[in-house]
C-alpha cells in the first residue's frame, strides 16, 4: 500500500510539475508577445484615441471612487452621473479591474505602470484556459499547446488589449465557458457552466451578447456529436435544458445585467439608419486570405492568423472520421460568417459593421487545428497527404509572389519591410509541412519542438511587425507619451482645483477653458461639463447637442464644455474660469481627434462676463462668477416642451433665467402661471445671402462652391452691444463628405493676425461615428467690436446653404435675473457624492429646478414628504414646491440595481440549496 500510494503520489507532483512547466510556457510566450513594448521600453498604451481618453481615465477615477466607498454616483463625471450603470460597459464588474482595486491608482502616470502588466496577465489567462478546454476534449500536451498559441497569440487578443483593454475580455472567457458547457452536457457538472454565464453576463453584457450566440451555435455541434439521429423533441429539450442553466446564470448576474440595460436604453445613439450591404466590396475578397495569413492591408484588420492553419486547415477534410467530419462543416460555417457584413452588424448589435466578434472564429481554429495536429502525429496519414502539402506549399509561395499585385500595401517604415515578412512566413509554412512530412524519420520530441518553435516564431514576428505598423516610429510614440504625461495630470494642477474646493464649501462647478481631455475632470478631481463614455446619460447628450445646440465635437457619447454661452452657465452653477496663462501651458491635442485647437483660443487674454481674476497659478489664471447661481432656485413660471422648440437658441439661453421647461405630462403637477415667451429681449436677424462678401467662393441661392481656405463675411448688426450674438448655420456637403467650419477672430498678440477662435467638424454622414446636425451654431462673444463675422471653410467642395442667422441675446437685464433667483435659491446645502440638501423659503408656488442631471435614481423628500422630481429644462430635476419655508433632501440609488441584486441573491441561495440537496440525493443513492 505504500509503494502504491508513492507511486500516486509521485505522479501527481510529475503531473503538476508538467502544468506548471506549461504555465511558465504561457508566461513567457505572453511576455514575448508584448517584447515591442518591452525592448523599446514604451508604455502599453496608444498616445491618442480610446486608450489614452477612456481607458486611461476610468481606472484612476473608478479605483479612486469605489475605494472611497462611493459606487452609485459622482460630480465630477459630467454634469454628474451613474458610476455603476454608466461603467459597466467598462469595468464596474470586470474582474479584471476589482483585481487592480488594492493598488492606490492615484493619477494616469499610475494607470500606464500597471497596464502591460495587466495585459500580460490577461492573454497568460487566456491561454491556460483554452489549454485546460483542449486537454479536457482529449487533445494531446503538443496539439494543445499548439491550439492555445494560435489562439492567445492572435493579434486580436493584444490589439484589444492595448486599445480597448476590456474587449479582451470575451475572449479570455470564451474557452471556460465552452468548458463549463462540456461538462455540463457530458458528465451534468452544471456548476463551471453557471459561474461563467454569470461571469461573462455581469462583467460585460455586450462580449456576453456575443458569446451567447456562439454558445448556442456551438451547442448544435454538440447536440450532432452525441446523437447518432435527429430527433426533434429531443433537440427541443436539449436546448430547453441549455437554457435553464444559461438562465439561472443570467438571472445570478441581474444585479448588474438590469442596470446594464437600463443605462444602455437610455444612451442618445440609436439616431441612425443603417443600410448593410448584403456583399463587402471586391477588395475585401480579393484581399481577404493575404491579409488573413500575411500582413494586412489595414491594420485595424485584428483577423491575423499563424500560417500553420493555412498549411493545416483543409486537412480536416481528409480525415474520414465521423466527428471530425461534423466538426469541420461548423468550422466551416463560421468562416462562411466572415464572409458576409450581416454578421459583422448583427454581433455589434443589429449596428454598424465591427470586427469585434471575430474572436469566435480564432477560438474554432484554435480548436480545430489541435485535431488534425494529433490525427498526423498519432495516426496513419492520409494516402494523399503528401499531394495535399505540395498543393498548399504552391499556394503559399503563390500567394507571397502575387501578394504585391493583389493588394495594395499602405505600409510605413517598420524595419521589417512587408515582402520581407512574407517571405519569413513563408517559410515558415514550408518548414511546418517539412515537419509533418519527416514524421517517420524524425524523433517525435524534434518534432514537437520544431512545430512550437514555428508557431511562436510566426506570432512574435506577427505581432511585433504589425504593432509596429500600428503604432508607428517607436521613438515618436515614446516622445508623445512622455509629453502628454509631463504636461497632464500634474499634482500642482490637481492640487489648483482641490484648493478651490477647500477655500469654497458650496457646490459649484469649474470650466476649464482649453481643457486637453474629454475626461479631464475624472482624474484632476473637479466639477466640470465634460465626458466621454459610450453609457452616457442619453438626456444630457441630447441638451448638449440637440436642445441648445452647444458647439461640441460632432461624434457621439461625449460632451465638452457650454462654448462660453453665460446663461448656460450661469443656471448650470457655473462658478469659477480656469484660463491657461500662455500657449505653452496648453497640454497638446490629439492629432487623431483634434487637428486644430477647437476649444483654445488664440486670444488668451479673452475672460467670461461678469467674471473677476480672483488667483493665479504658474500655468492658470482662476476668475470667479459674479454672478454664480447655487445649485438651485425657483422658478415661479414655466414653458411647456412645445413651446420651447418652436424657440430659437438664443431664447432657449434667456429664458433658462425666466421660466422652467416642463414636459407636457408634468404640467399637471405644477400650479404656477405660463411665461409669455415674447417678453424675451431676444433679437434675430435673418441673413440676407446677398449681403455676405466671398472669398474663394461662389454662391447662387441655396448652392455654394468653395476652393481651399474660402470665406464668408457676415455683416454683424449687433456689433458694440453688450450681449451675445449666437450665429446659427444650416449646411451640408452635397457629397455628403465631411467638412469643417472655423469662426476666425483676430488675435491682439499677434499683431493682429486672424486665428480660429471656435471650430466645428462635421465627418461624413455616412459614418457610424458622425452625430447628425442641422444646425451648427456659434458663440461669437459678448463684446463684439468687428462690424462682422467671418466663416472659414477650409474644404473645397460644393454645399447645400440653406439658412443664416444672428440671434442676439441681451445682457442688460442679466444681473439683475440673476439677483431674482438667488433672492429664491436653495441655501444652507450640504451635499456628498450621492446626496443633497438644503433649505429653500419659496415666495411663492413654483418649481425648485436643480442643476442635476434627471435619473429616476434620485429620491426626494420635501419636509420628510416622498416628492417624484420631474424632469425641468429638457434634463435636469425639478421639484414642485408651494410657498413657505421647507427642507429639502435628495439621495441616489442606481436604477434597478436594488431589483437586480434581490433577484441574484435569491438566485444564489436557490442554487446552493439545490446542489446542496443533488449533492445529498447523490450520497444517499451510493450508501
Amino acid at each position: 500500500m505504500k509503494k502504491v500510494g508513492y507511486r500516486n503520489m509521485k505522479l501527481n507532483l510529475r503531473k503538476w510539475q508538467g502544468i506548471i512547466g506549461v504555465y511558465s510556457l504561457f508566461l513567457v510566450v505572453s511576455i514575448g508577445i508584448h517584447a515591442f513594448f518591452l525592448y523599446y521600453r514604451m508604455y502599453f498604451n496608444e498616445a491618442c484615441c480610446d486608450s489614452m481618453m477612456q481607458v486611461s481615465h476610468f481606472y484612476p477615477f473608478l479605483n479612486q471612487e469605489y475605494g472611497q466607498g462611493n459606487f452609485m454616483w459622482s460630480w465630477k463625471y459630467g454634469l454628474g452621473g451613474d458610476i455603476f450603470s454608466e461603467f459597466l460597459y467598462y469595468f464596474s464588474t470586470s474582474p479584471f479591474f476589482w483585481l487592480t482595486m488594492p493598488l492606490d491608482l492615484a493619477n494616469i502616470h499610475d494607470m500606464y505602470q500597471i497596464r502591460i502588466f495587466t495585459s500580460i496577465f490577461k492573454i497568460t489567462l487566456a491561454m491556460i484556459f483554452m489549454y485546460h478546454y483542449l486537454r479536457y476534449l482529449k487533445r494531446t500536451q503538443l496539439s494543445s499547446i499548439v491550439g492555445t498559441l494560435i489562439y492567445g497569440g492572435s493579434i486580436y487578443l493584444i490589439f484589444n488589449s492595448l486599445r480597448f483593454d476590456f474587449m479582451a475580455d470575451g475572449m479570455v472567457w470564451l474557452p471556460l465557458l465552452i468548458l463549463g458547457f462540456e461538462r455540463m452536457i457530458d458528465h451534468k457538472k452544471k456548476g463551471l457552466f453557471v459561474a461563467m454565464v454569470f461571469l461573462i453576463v455581469c462583467s460585460n453584457f455586450y462580449l456576453a451578447f456575443i458569446s451567447t450566440v456562439f454558445l448556442y451555435l456551438y451547442a448544435g455541434l454538440k447536440y450532432s456529436l452525441i446523437r447518432d439521429t435527429f430527433q426533434f423533441v429531443d433537440f427541443i429539450k436539449y436546448y430547453l435544458r441549455i437554457t435553464l442553466w444559461y438562465i439561472v446564470g443570467v438571472l445570478l448576474s441581474l444585479f448588474a445585467l438590469l442596470p446594464a440595460i437600463g443605462a444602455y436604453l437610455n444612451v442618445d445613439r440609436f439616431y441612425y439608419k443603417l443600410e448593410i450591404p448584403l456583399f463587402f466590396e471586391k477588395s475585401f475578397y480579393k484581399e481577404f486570405f493575404f491579409n488573413l495569413f500575411l500582413v494586412p492591408k489595414k491594420v485595424d484588420f485584428v483577423l491575423v492568423l499563424p500560417i500553420i492553419i493555412f498549411m493545416l486547415a483543409l486537412y480536416g477534410f481528409f480525415i474520414k472520421e465521423k466527428q471530425m467530419r461534423k466538426r469541420m462543416i461548423f468550422a466551416t460555417f463560421i468562416f462562411a460568417l466572415t464572409m458576409f457584413p450581416i454578421t459583422y452588424s448583427f454581433f455589434n448589435g443589429l449596428s454598424s459593421i465591427q470586427y469585434r466578434w471575430t474572436y469566435l472564429f480564432i477560438f474554432v481554429l484554435a480548436q480545430i487545428i489541435p485535431y488534425i495536429v494529433d490525427h498526423l502525429m498519432l495516426e496513419k496519414p492520409h494516402r494523399k497527404m503528401k499531394q495535399y502539402f505540395t498543393l498548399v506549399s504552391i499556394l503559399l509561395i503563390t500567394m507571397v509572389l502575387l501578394k504585391p499585385k493583389m493588394v495594395k500595401l499602405e505600409s510605413k517604415a517598420t524595419g521589417i519591410g512587408f515582402t520581407k515578412q512574407d517571405f519569413i512566413i513563408c517559410a515558415i509554412g514550408l518548414l511546418t509541412v517539412g515537419c509533418f512530412l519527416l514524421l517517420r524519420k524524425l524523433p517525435r520530441k524534434v518534432i514537437a519542438v520544431s512545430l512550437v518553435g514555428l508557431v511562436l516564431l510566426n506570432i512574435f514576428l506577427t505581432n511585433w511587425v504589425l504593432i509596429h505598423e500600428y503604432l508607428g516610429s517607436p521613438q515618436t510614440v515614446k516622445d508623445r507619451q512622455h509629453k502628454f504625461l509631463k504636461s497632464y495630470d500634474q499634482p500642482e494642477d490637481v492640487e489648483m482645483f482641490r484648493d478651490l474646493e477647500k477655500e469654497d464649501p458650496t457646490f459649484f462647478r469649474t470650466m476649464w477653458e482649453g481643457i486637453p481631455e474629454f475626461n479631464a475632470p475624472l482624474v484632476y478631481g473637479y466639477r466640470g461639463f465634460s465626458t466621454y463614455n459610450s453609457l452616457i446619460s442619453g438626456t444630457v447628450h441630447n441638451f448638449f447637442k440637440n436642445d441648445y445646440h452647444i458647439l461640441q465635437y460632432n461624434t457621439p457619447s461625449l460632451y465638452m464644455n457650454l462654448d462660453n454661452r453665460i446663461y448656460l452657465e450661469t443656471v448650470l452653477a457655473n462658478k469659477y474660469y480656469v484660463i491657461p496663462k500662455d500657449k505653452y501651458y496648453v497640454i497638446p491635442k490629439d492629432p487623431v481627434w483634434d487637428p486644430h485647437p477647437t476649444y483654445i483660443r488664440g486670444d488668451l487674454s479673452w475672460k467670461q462676463y461678469g467674471y473677476t481674476l480672483m488667483k493665479e497659478t504658474k500655468k492658470y489664471k482662476i476668475y470667479r462668477n459674479d454672478n454664480a447661481l447655487p445649485i438651485g432656485f425657483l422658478y415661479d413660471s414655466v414653458v411647456d416642451r412645445q413651446t420651447f422648440k418652436q424657440l430659437n437658441n438664443a431664447q432657449k439661453d434667456q429664458l433658462l433665467l425666466h421660466a422652467a421647461v416642463v414636459d407636457t405630462d408634468d404640467r399637471s403637477k405644477i400650479n404656477v402661471p405660463v411665461f409669455q415667451t415674447d417678453l424675451l429681449k431676444v433679437k434675430e436677424h435673418a441673413v440676407n445671402k446677398q449681403d455676405i462678401k466671398l472669398k474663394n467662393a461662389t454662391l447662387t441661392d441655396d448652392s455654394l462652391e468653395t476652393d481651399k481656405d474660402a470665406e464668408l463675411i457676415i455683416p454683424n448688426p449687433f456689433a458694440g452691444k453688450l450681449g451675445e450674438t449666437l450665429l446659427e448655420i444650416e449646411i451640408k456637403r452635397k457629397d455628403r463628405k465631411g467638412f469643417s467650419l472655423e469662426i476666425m477672430q483676430k488675435d491682439p498678440k499677434a499683431f493682429g493676425r486672424e486665428v480660429t477662435e471656435k471650430k466645428f467638424k462635421s465627418y461624413a454622414e455616412d459614418n457610424t461615428y458622425n452625430y447628425p446636425r442641422k444646425k451648427i451654431v456659434f458663440n461669437t462673444g459678448y463684446n463684439q467690436v468687428a462690424d462682422y463675422i467671418k466663416v472659414k471653410i477650409a474644404d473645397k467642395g460644393s454645399y447645400k446653404l440653406k439658412d443664416l442667422s444672428l440671434q442676439f441675446n441681451s445682457l442688460e437685464g442679466f444681473q439683475e435675473l440673476v439677483k431674482q433667483k438667488k433672492e429664491q435659491s436653495l441655501q444652507n446645502v450640504s451635499f456628498t457624492s450621492n446626496q443633497v440638501k438644503g433649505d429653500i423659503k419659496a415666495a411663492k408656488d413654483g418649481v425648485l429646478y436643480l442643476a442635476i442631471p434627471y435619473s429616476k435614481g434620485w429620491k426626494a423628500t420635501i419636509d420628510g414628504k416622498r416628492v417624484d422630481p420631474i424632469k425641468v429644462n429638457a434634463t435636469f430635476m425639478g421639484l414642485p414646491i408651494t410657498k413657505g419655508d421647507h427642507k429639502i433632501e435628495l439621495s441616489y440609488f442606481t436604477p434597478n440595481l436594488l431589483v437586480g441584486a434581490g433577484i441574484s441573491f435569491v438566485t444564489l441561495l436557490s442554487l446552493i440549496g439545490y446542489f446542496w440537496w443533488e449533492r445529498r440525493k447523490k450520497r444517499n443513492s451510493t450508501a
